[in-house]
């Protein structure tokens, strides 16, 4: 595909800027998630004690040993379960229609504004499913260093086909690319991807992940109700009380906020 000049950037004033950038955040970032998760949940919380372990057996295998697995077959369940069950929410939940700003190619996203039923009809599955005792909220807790562990991983993965689809199949002509592979992977090569008619960026920034966020914060609250003899800690309650309230504005907002995120978008692109 032919570099387009809708998508060139400068280059900073450091050499190489914009390939080593994204190179090292790209790196460190996976790394950074599993030493903190170790850390702070296998640790206490002491960076000395971890500082240490670097010292006493190198940095690159200290992070090695502590880096749980990925392949965890049941973990894959969990994250594709919940990825589909969003899914079907997101192509199917009633809503109104919602047509989004022109783009300065000429073309106008339109989307289902589903975003407040949708998170509603998340939380009841997962109280209901809990109450009947289908599954265990607290299991998201025990096994959170592997969900981010392979999260990790399907993040790398799906970067590479949306790569791959902007440059041989992009959703509209809002696309293109900067020339240099590294800042394509990093910063993306389309505006609007959409993937058999799913809206790639409200997915993932919606869909997934502020869901998850609703839905991880009520799992390790009852993890924080198994580990007290059946009673939530009051510290652990208005954490979560405070974040829900902001979780449920996103979604009362969603559109209105998933606009000014794509027209900022779009200033910053064209």
């Amino acid at each position: 595909m032919a570099k387009s000049g809708d998508w060139s950037g400068g280059k900073g004033v450091l050499p190489g800027r914009e390939t080593f950038g994204p190179l090292a955040l790209m790196a460190t970032t996976p790394a950074f998630s599993m030493v903190m998760f170790h850390v702070n949940t296998q640790m206490n919380s002491d960076f000395v004690a971890f500082y240490h372990l670097c010292v006493k057996d190198g940095f690159f295998q200290t992070v090695y040993n502590v880096w749980p697995t990925p392949w965890d077959p049941l973990v894959w369940k969990m994250i594709f379960g919940f990825m589909a069950f969003e899914l079907i929410l997101q192509r199917f939940m009633p809503g109104k229609e919602f047509i989004a700003t022109l783009t300065p190619k000429g073309n106008r996203p339109v989307y289902k504004a589903n975003g407040m039923a949708s998170y509603l009809f998340t939380l009841a599955t997962l109280l209901g499913g809990s109450y009947l005792g289908y599954f265990r909220p607290a299991l998201v807790y025990d096994r959170f260093g592997e969900i981010l562990s392979s999260m990790n991983v399907f993040a790398l993965l799906f970067c590479t086909m949306l790569l791959i689809k902007g440059n041989f199949a992009p959703s509209s002509t809002d696309s293109g690319t900067t020339g240099n592979l590294v800042i394509d992977f990093w910063w993306g090569t389309e505006l609007y991807p959409r993937i058999f008619g799913w809206d790639v960026k409200m997915f993932t920034n919606c869909r997934c992940g502020m869901m998850y966020w609703a839905v991880g914060i009520l799992c390790y609250a009852a993890k924080n109700i198994e580990v007290n003899d059946g009673r939530l800690q009051v510290g652990m309650f208005v954490n979560v009380a405070l974040q829900m309230i902001y979780i449920t504005k996103f979604f009362h907002w969603e559109v209105r906020k998933f606009k000014i995120g794509c027209n900022m978008l779009q200033c910053f692109f064209f």
